[in-house]
């Protein structure tokens, strides 16, 4: 996997990713380069991954995925162009700060777009009693995250009703997919193994949303 730009992004795909999966780290500031590098113990090449000698310097031929994560959407494009045209990576991921090029990018062939705007904007048109949440939250600067979470078994929360569970500050539970059908829950809706939710939460409390629905049921 190929993961080019990115300051706080790229430092948690690489703690995500490097167990598993062989990387290719390229960034184009010098400092966050060496900060990477140091911390996470791997190579990173410095230099910007638009220029296509940078992405032949790295040797990323017959890499699975590339994900870009430079902070100017035009930037994305043209690393996700190259790394399908010159380098034959099929699947690319790029990040957009403008929702409205995700259809444009996909237009132009890159595989997955990630804007947090759209998800969310995208989630909220499908759940019509939830149009009030429309007028409660700014949506601007991607500062809401919508993260979708598998109820697995276990779930030390399981058949608990949400008004129950001491979730995080504003954290809502927007949506649960049961069975193939949406359900909009209430307080009184108890989660179910099986449950695929979809939360939105601010982004600082993203992560310890994920604790909370990683914990698992204490045995008697």
């Amino acid at each position: 996997m190929v993961i080019t730009g990115g300051k706080a992004e790229a430092d948690f795909l690489i703690s995500s990713l490097s167990e598993n999966h062989k990387l290719i780290i390229i960034n184009p500031d010098k400092e966050y380069a060496r900060y990477l590098s140091d911390a996470h113990g791997v190579s990173v090449y410095c230099g910007d991954p638009c220029k296509e000698y940078i992405l032949a310097g790295a040797e990323i031929n017959g890499s699975d995925v590339l994900i870009s994560l430079m902070p100017e959407d035009a930037d994305n494009l043209a690393v996700c162009q190259l790394a399908r045209e010159k380098f034959k990576i099929e699947k690319t991921v790029a990040i957009v700060t403008n929702p409205r090029n995700v259809e444009l990018f996909r237009s132009f062939g890159v595989t997955e777009v990630v804007s947090s705007a759209y998800m969310v904007a995208q989630h909220l048109v499908q759940i019509s009693t939830l149009n009030n949440l429309v007028n409660s939250f700014s949506l601007e600067d991607a500062k809401i995250v919508l993260t979708e979470l598998d109820v697995a078994t276990g779930f030390h929360l399981m058949n608990v009703p949400i008004r129950d569970m001491k979730l995080p500050p504003q954290v809502i539970i927007a949506c649960v997919i049961r069975n193939g059908n949406m359900l909009v829950p209430n307080g009184q809706t108890a989660i179910r193994e099986g449950d695929r939710l979809a939360i939105l939460s601010p982004a600082e409390t993203q992560n310890k949303l994920i604790e909370l629905f990683a914990k698992e049921k204490r045995k008697s």
